[in-house]
């Protein structure tokens, strides 16, 4: 398959990368090239999704995977152009779109975080203007701007946290160490 992954520099990413090569898959890498990648036998196409997408016209791949869809206009404007070159699309949301913590048992008609476009419309990537607090309601939103878009192409996958090997977050670590310490996680 020809599959086009969005991001693919960095933890989920470069393990997607890595396996789709050992099944024998061509990977192109779509991003903003602000992260080093290892993989020579990948192509890199360099672009932002908010106003650099034209990198992306006039190819065709079997898949598209999208590891790093966070505002919903973004994910707008690089669904729309890729539409018509893809026939499956997935896009990596997050659990973080429930609005509470989680009973057993429940499925994807739970309730969702709720964002007002017009809050959404103000919040951009990076440090500059990304609120943590929003990230669950910006993923529900950048899922339905897929949707919306896509249709019956999509499958849109809402992972709990994901940790390991690439992992730049110290998710992980850190409530190892506060569970060494003798802390509880609610202390």
């Amino acid at each position: 398959m020809k599959i086009l992954i969005i991001g693919g520099t960095r933890f989920i990413g470069k393990h997607l990368v890595s396996e789709a090569l050992a099944r024998g898959h061509e990977v192109t890498l779509f991003n903003r090239g602000n992260q080093q990648h290892t993989f020579d036998e990948v192509e890199h196409l360099i672009g932002d999704r908010s106003h650099q997408l034209d990198v992306l016209k006039n190819r065709k791949w079997d898949a598209v995977i999208d590891t790093c869809g966070y505002v919903p206009r973004d994910v707008h404007y690089s669904t729309q152009v890729l539409a018509d070159q893809t026939d499956y699309y997935t896009f990596i949301s997050s659990i973080s779109v429930y609005k509470d913590w989680i009973p057993e048992g429940i499925d994807e008609n739970y309730a969702v975080q709720i964002l007002s476009k017009e809050k959404a419309e103000g919040i951009t990537r990076g440090i500059s203007g990304f609120v943590p607090e929003y990230y669950g309601a910006l993923k529900y939103m950048c899922e339905k701007e897929a949707e919306n878009t896509l249709g019956n192409k999509l499958l849109t996958i809402r992972p709990g946290l994901i940790v390991g090997k690439y992992d730049y977050t110290e998710r992980l670590p850190y409530w190892v160490n506060r569970v060494r310490q003798g802390k509880l996680p609610l202390n």
